[in-house]
């Protein structure tokens, strides 16, 4: 009788096993909505960070990308878009849902489909939170990026002190919009400490292209100019990459774009957090309990740039920020030279050593 118990027992336990073995090696499906064009800077580094954020949680996730391309599409064609991403998401079964940019996130939670209600949700790099809309949804959760022009003004005037006249361009974007009047509101603090500095406005919409160009493309026009894009766009990359003054942006993804500098949160560093805190809600944390945070901001400066508006990096990274897309020659020079030097020391005491050395 306990003979055959035991063996009813020990069949039992090996049915289990493979019960429990599936659960902890369940995969979960994330979908991942960039609000632009694959071809967008940084789209690598959010990917990686992602799946390197549930990487480091021990979740195993197949994370499927979607681009939304906010810059191509109006907004109507976005919540269509949208809306076939989430009926692909739910034939994946999807478990979880994250976002980058405003425009994804908006459009997610406005494009009439409700499995945005009922996933978790988790954004970051949004630079203008819907407040109330985000409290009223429990199932939400994320980082923001709020920009700071204050800041970028008074990095932009010790980079260049000579340059004292501000244009500002901005269309007629919601995003845009916000992020002028976002500016307007840090330029009367930033004119109070320096009142020699002028501003000029430009639509990209409404005034001439011309008109734009002749103020920020010609030699004899922006020798004293700094311009402040409040929203990076297809045709702010256009006339930055033509400039003849410094672009600067509270955007990532004007940096290899066009823009001289940035002051955002890092694109690998913010998505590598946002995967540890999606790991977290899919283990059973409440998007509530983590709410909102705010990511930290740094300035970061396209070396070319640099090179090309005779700014020392050294100048750049002594005032605070980070220099990319340097060449490794550049980056690692003392060690090239070291390295280049110790192979030449050992060429010269072989040679010595082999015209020493003679044989009996």
């Amino acid at each position: 009788m306990n003979k055959r118990l035991y063996t009813i027992f020990l069949i039992s336990v090996f049915l289990l096993l493979p019960g429990f073995s599936t659960a902890a090696e369940r995969i979960y499906n994330v979908l991942f909505v960039q609000s632009y064009a694959p071809e967008t800077p940084w789209h690598n580094d959010l990917v990686r960070g992602l799946k390197d954020g549930f990487g480091e949680s021990g979740l195993k996730v197949n994370i499927t990308t979607e681009f939304l391309d906010a810059n191509f599409w109006t907004y109507q064609s976005e919540k269509l878009i949208m809306r076939r991403f989430c009926e692909r998401a739910r034939e994946r079964g999807t478990d979880l849902i994250v976002t980058v940019s405003d425009e994804a996130f908006h459009t997610l939670l406005t494009c009439g489909d409700s499995l945005a209600l009922q996933l978790p949700v988790v954004f970051f790099n949004i630079k203008y939170p819907e407040g109330s809309l985000i409290d009223s949804l429990p199932n939400v959760c994320g980082y923001t990026a709020n920009p700071d022009f204050g800041e970028l003004l008074r990095q932009a005037s010790r980079l260049f002190p000579t340059r004292t006249e501000v244009v500002c361009i901005s269309d007629n974007s919601l995003l845009s919009s916000k992020g002028k009047d976002d500016f307007m509101n840090e330029w009367e603090g930033f004119v109070e400490e320096h009142p020699e500095y002028t501003v000029t406005f430009y639509n990209s919409q409404t005034d001439t292209t011309n008109k734009i160009i002749a103020s920020t493309c010609y030699p004899r026009n922006t020798h004293k100019t700094l311009i402040i894009a409040p929203k990076w766009s297809s045709f702010m990359s256009f006339i930055g990459r033509n400039s003849k003054a410094p672009f600067f942006s509270c955007e990532n993804l004007a940096l290899t774009n066009g823009a001289f500098g940035a002051y955002d949160a890092d694109s690998y560093a913010s998505a590598h957090e946002v995967g540890r805190t999606a790991a977290d809600v899919l283990r059973g944390k409440s998007p509530s309990e983590v709410g909102i945070i705010e990511s930290p901001l740094k300035f970061m400066y396209d070396f070319k740039q640099l090179v090309f508006f005779k700014v020392d990096p050294k100048q750049a990274s002594a005032i605070g920020g980070t220099i990319i897309n340097e060449p490794y020659m550049e980056k690692y020079r003392m060690l090239y030279i070291l390295l280049y030097s110790s192979i030449l020391a050992l060429l010269v005491f072989l040679i010595s050593v082999a015209v020493s050395y003679k044989p009996s």
